[in-house]
């Protein structure tokens, strides 16, 4: 069975017409799925014939025309293969000392395998050096099995997999919490423990494939968010909403997370203190 449950941060498809741009109603709109010039980002797939092997690798633009250069030949050799479950695994962690140098713009990927099939990557979008909106990173410490095969977590060349994502927005508008715990005695509120959190906030608008990629952050171990300001976040609680726009073919999601910002207080001076 091949199931409509997408978990890597481009997704693989047996065919071209699976592209999200071609569904009717995204009338050929293209999300803008941003990814390094000389790295991409992370993405996995799963390719249910053991016996076959990848021939070759291929880009092309988004209008189909094929990238002349080395750009396949020097992603093949990052791929990384795994078998699990009476299936095969390709991962690809985005690491190593190498550069692809794509030229900024819409492209799409093609591997073939020995067996004459196919997998066409979703359209990404290249951008030189991209350090604007966040970025998301999440993995966990081993790899996580799921229905139809593995997110390779535990495995990588030149380091670790792990999922991340380039999300056009900024952070802000957070929302601050106050929690007491203590007992009312005579007509007043005694405090024993007071705790105050800061929570951090951001909306950001994306296709059902990268919704799909993302609610796995909110079951790792590790999330990091970098911000506009590369200021980083070490995520202790992160939760999303995703409210479906007009047309079906973007939704509007709405991410709440929690670092380590808690001020707690035990007990309060009800005694004399000098005026400051």
């Amino acid at each position: 069975m091949n199931r409509n449950n997408n978990l890597s941060p481009i997704p693989f498809y047996s065919t071209i017409e699976e592209q999200d741009f071609r569904k009717w109603y995204a009338y050929g709109g293209m999300y803008k799925n941003i990814v390094d010039d000389e790295v991409l980002i992370p993405f996995f797939f799963v390719h249910p014939n053991t016996e076959a092997t990848i021939s070759w690798i291929k880009f092309f633009k988004c209008c189909g025309e094929e990238i002349s250069g080395a750009f396949g030949t020097i992603l093949q050799t990052k791929i990384g293969r795994m078998e699990a479950n009476g299936k095969v695994t390709y991962y690809y962690a985005a690491k190593g000392a190498y550069v692809l140098g794509l030229p900024r713009g819409y492209y799409y990927i093609q591997i073939h395998f020995s067996d004459n099939t196919n997998r066409y990557s979703d359209i990404f979008y290249v951008e030189p050096s991209p350090n604007r909106g966040v970025l998301m990173k999440w993995y966990d410490g081993s790899d996580l099995e799921y229905a139809d095969g593995v997110v390779p977590y535990a495995h990588g060349i030149g380091g670790y997999y792990g999922n991340q994502l380039y999300l056009d927005t900024e952070i802000g508008m957070p929302e601050y919490a106050m929690t007491e715990d203590g007992e009312e005695r005579d007509g007043r509120f005694f405090p024993i423990k007071q705790i105050s959190e800061k929570k951090y906030h951001f909306k950001c608008i994306l296709p059902e494939y990268a919704c799909d990629c993302l609610r796995l952050a909110g079951l790792s171990d590790v999330v990091k968010i970098t911000d506009q300001y590369d200021r980083e976040y070490d995520v202790e609680h992160i939760e999303f909403d995703v409210s479906w726009l007009e047309g079906g073919a973007l939704a509007e999601v709405d991410v709440t997370f929690e670092t380590d910002t808690v001020v707690k207080k035990i007990g309060k001076n009800y005694g004399t203190i000098t005026p400051r």
